[in-house]
């Protein structure tokens, strides 16, 4: 056995030992095992744990992480209880989240269906996206002071109106979170807002400089036909005398040839242009006719440009920037992370989308 494990398994134990005696919930769990990683910098500890409601303890395991070709895992169970590795041997897609009637749901269907109803915001990538930043968290060692934790927490209850104890027992009884719940869940916004800080203070400046003119932004007057001889009829109008446009669009609204599947005033950075949008729409003069344009859904778009505005460095774009930075950021971590899927099949799992914003 390398002499790096052999050196750990007595600390891991100890600390172990003390958290079932002492009953430690998870997050004062994540701080003990601090002392280890100070005199094993090279370790890289992971607590994972899981709730025995029968005996009402929390369940610890440590794993450890680069000291040989695999994983180090090492719990403690007490002589009474069996390790919790042996109670309940299900597999996780076995699961059932609910069932009604005759039909049972299990976690694979929920996230899949779930996956397919908010594909705007995809759940199994924000799941990633968790995961992620979870482990950046503790790979960095983020953690909060007794009061910055208690800053936090005075802020998320401003935020939300939360300014009575009624008023934040209310809350937390609708949201069904037990105080301690409540803590770990403010604890992990603000050492996100830490991460999110670290990351983005080393690749802001250069991307400040690099990419603000992806936050130019255009507002535009768009008309979208359903053929291409009333689009070039107006067109020619238009261009003769831009302003009778706005008339122009209500007589043709009112002959029924105008589609009602595009907004008709829109408005767009460069770096979020969608395709059938020319690049020359930013720039142009408040005015401008472009030529006509066709749609992803057969029409055909007249667009008037109604203003253009240069990208500023005030504080909407830098948050916008910050956004975008992290958004990145998630990207090159996904790239080399090891993400395994413990429900559905193999074909689920090698469609799994990456993860996005």
């Amino acid at each position: 056995m390398p002499p790096g494990v052999t050196a750990l398994l007595v600390p891991m134990l100890t600390v172990l030992e003390e958290l079932h005696h002492t009953r430690c919930t998870p997050a004062l769990a994540q701080k003990r095992i601090q002392h280890i990683k100070a005199i094993h910098p090279t370790a890289q500890l992971e607590l994972v744990w899981e709730y025995d409601a029968y005996n009402q303890a929390w369940d610890y395991t440590l794993l450890a992480h680069g000291l040989v070709a695999g994983v180090v895992a090492l719990s403690y169970a007490p002589p009474d209880r069996a390790p919790w590795a042996f109670r309940g041997t299900e597999s996780w897609s076995e699961h059932a989240v609910v069932r009604v009637n005759a039909i049972t749901l299990y976690v694979g269907d929920v996230l899949t269906y779930l996956d397919s109803i908010w594909n705007h915001a995809p759940v199994l990538e924000r799941l990633i996206a968790k995961g992620l930043i979870d482990d950046a968290i503790r790979r960095d060692s983020i953690e909060l002071s007794a009061t910055e934790l208690q800053e936090a927490m005075d802020g998320f209850r401003r935020a939300r109106g939360l300014l009575t104890a009624t008023a934040t027992e209310a809350w937390l009884t609708a949201k069904g979170l037990s105080y301690q719940r409540f803590e770990q869940l403010v604890e992990r916004e603000a050492q996100l807002a830490r991460l999110k800080d670290r990351v983005i203070a080393s690749r802001m400046a250069d991307w400040f400089t690099a990419e603000l003119a992806g936050f130019d932004q255009v507002r535009l007057m768009i008309l979208s036909f359903a053929d291409v001889e009333h689009a070039q009829e107006i067109w020619r109008t238009a261009i003769q005398d831009p302003d009778r446009l706005a008339y122009q669009a209500e007589e043709a609204w009112t002959r029924g040839v105008l589609n009602e599947t595009i907004g008709v005033f829109q408005t767009w950075l460069r770096h979020e242009r969608p395709t059938w949008l020319p690049e020359t729409a930013f720039g142009c003069p408040a005015g401008t006719i472009l030529p006509l344009q066709p749609l992803p859904d057969g029409g055909i778009a007249l667009i008037k440009v109604l203003s253009y505005q240069h990208a500023q460095r005030d504080q909407a774009t830098q948050h916008a920037f910050r956004q975008k930075l992290f958004t990145a950021w998630l990207d090159e971590q996904r790239a080399q992370a090891t993400i395994t899927w413990n429900w559905g099949t193999h074909e689920l799992q090698s469609q799994t989308p990456t993860v996005g914003d």
